[in-house]
């Protein structure tokens, strides 16, 4: 005899947090899934493309059921033989932003994610894309002259680049100054 297939509607969004990265952070992602039917969905698997310069540092929360992740380059992967019908969940992973992360023109990290199932009735909805924004923030300081004297008055520079294409809002720079320096004696 022949098996009978059901059809099914699988489909898949993705969130990220925060929004706004920097290098050497971590960021989290939310994979949600779900199978509106009519029948079960079979042979599902997710698909998590994590962009270049990300790094996968395992699962936050994953609901039973699941298979994986399996970890093959910058892809994470989860297999279930079934999803029932009117099914839903979610997947929850991190990743670490490299300190090396490419400085690109756009400054985006992009990461897809893809659900597929036998017999899938709507593959419009099975892939879903979150951005996170690279902060390009960076803050240096020096002091001239170099070395200093006691005694001798000396400036600091502090030095914030933005190259990021979006500009920095609500930036609070702290000047922590060593014991030796008298307070008294700062002037702007």
């Amino acid at each position: 005899g022949c098996a009978a297939t059901t059809q099914a509607d699988v489909a898949i969004t993705k969130a990220g947090q925060p929004p706004l990265v920097r290098r050497g952070a971590v960021v989290t992602y939310t994979v949600s899934y779900a199978s509106a039917g009519p029948g079960p969905a079979a042979n599902v698997y997710i698909s998590d493309t994590l962009p270049a310069g990300l790094t996968y540092a395992g699962v936050v929360s994953a609901p039973p059921g699941w298979t994986g992740p399996t970890v093959a380059g910058q892809t994470i992967g989860w297999y279930t033989p079934t999803l029932a019908a009117n099914a839903s969940g979610s997947l929850v992973i991190s990743a670490n932003v490299s300190l090396l992360v490419p400085i690109s023109a756009d400054w985006l990290l992009t990461n897809t994610v893809a659900i597929t199932a036998t017999q899938d009735i709507t593959p419009t909805n099975n892939s879903s894309t979150y951005t996170s924004v690279l902060q390009g923030l960076e803050i240096s300081k020096s002091h001239s002259p170099d070395p200093v004297v006691a005694a001798i008055p000396f400036r600091y520079t502090i030095t914030v680049t933005n190259s990021a294409s979006a500009a920095a809002t609500n930036l609070v720079i702290t000047d922590t100054l060593p014991a030796e320096v008298d307070p008294a004696s700062v002037v702007p």
